[in-house]
């Protein structure tokens, strides 16, 4: 009988010491879930690089056969397209308009000024006309310059450059000297001088 309460004394002892081991057992028996947790989620991260990665190829490889595409169309225009082209262009391009329109009043309104005139003779005559000559050719490329410096203001040369830009697969600007030239209009006015190659198909 005087041994029965010192079991059950024994017994809620071990009981105790029990419950005392849960809290230390419990963060133990988490540590697996956490890793899984952790290594999904890791995995979950390295998915959505790739998916970005993926993405990112997907947009470069649209762009480049864009541009395959758009390299390909202007090679077939330019296979249509006369050899006497790029001449035909430049050489249509009318330079210093407005100034030749103010000279030729001052023309009228002063016949007896010789700078007036020169200035004239000058703006209407072939001098300051764009004048393509061919040079060397070699295998499909041919090369152009300008038969002598020419006039323009800020517009004729936004004009040539335009033409050039618009065949920018097939013209390469060897050289280009452009200086500004000192005149009393009150706009801007170059002298430019150009060797430019055309590359043939």
């Amino acid at each position: 009988m005087d041994s029965l309460p010192k079991f059950l004394q024994n017994l809620i002892f071990s009981a105790k010491k029990l419950k005392n081991l849960e809290f230390f057992f419990f963060p133990l028996l988490l540590l697996p879930l956490c890793g899984v947790v952790g290594y999904l989620h890791i995995k979950n991260l390295r998915l959505k690089e790739l998916s970005q990665t993926v993405e990112l190829l997907e947009k470069k490889a649209t762009l480049l056969q864009q541009r395959k595409d758009k390299q390909e169309e202007r090679w077939a225009l330019v296979k249509k397209s006369s050899p006497n082209e790029l001449q035909q262009t430049l050489e249509a391009i009318p330079l210093l308009t407005a100034e030749q329109q103010r000279v030729q009043a001052l023309a009228k309104q002063y016949p007896g000024n010789p700078a007036i005139q020169d200035r004239l003779s000058f703006l209407k005559g072939d001098k300051n006309r764009i004048r393509l000559i061919k040079g060397e050719e070699r295998l499909q490329e041919r090369e152009y310059s300008l038969q002598n410096p020419v006039q323009m203001n800020t517009e004729d040369l936004k004009n040539f450059l335009s033409a050039l830009e618009a065949k920018t697969q097939l013209i390469i600007i060897k050289t280009f000297d452009l200086k500004k030239h000192q005149d009393k209009t009150d706009e801007i006015v170059y002298t430019v001088q150009a060797e430019l190659i055309q590359k043939s198909p």
